[in-house]
């Protein structure tokens, strides 16, 4: 059974699933924060937000000065009249003063759609060699944050 949330809980709802499965971004893996956000990606919907339409994927990020995961939503404005759309999205990841250097790993951007489903999302990214050199910085202290992008 999935749940369903506003996007605007987009992040509080993240923390609240991490908490039920007891991870804590005080000290978490990349693999693990990476899995913990496919699951609830799976498993809580946003309201008024299709994946079929394209309104609500994942995306990953590393480069020299970033590394996150993150959860990107088209989510409708207030108006339930109007069509038009905000980007917002929640990103979950290192805070870069604990992350090593980052230079180490080559620069990348996977998103979602481009793969059948999240799970074969994960697997890229897992196999990733920018995450197999995140994973050896063991558990980070992580924090996430949610922004309206337009």
């Amino acid at each position: 059974m999935s749940l369903t949330v506003p996007a605007r809980e987009l992040e509080n709802a993240f923390h609240a699933f991490l908490h039920e499965r007891g991870i804590t971004l005080n000290s978490v893996s990349a693999p693990t924060l990476l899995l913990a956000l496919v699951d609830y990606f799976n498993e809580v919907r946003i309201q008024n937000c299709s994946r079929e339409e394209g309104w609500d994927y994942l995306h990953f990020e590393a480069s020299g000065n970033s590394f996150y995961f993150e959860r990107i939503l088209y989510a409708p404005d207030a108006d339930p009249d109007d069509d038009e759309r905000t980007k917002c999205g929640m990103t979950a990841g290192p805070e870069l003063e604990v992350f090593p250097n980052s230079l180490e790993f080559p620069s990348t951007n996977l998103w979602s759609q481009n793969y059948p489903n999240a799970a074969a999302f994960a697997e890229a990214v897992l196999e990733h060699p920018a995450l197999r050199w995140a994973e050896t910085a063991g558990p980070l202290k992580s924090s996430t944050f949610f922004e309206e992008m337009c």
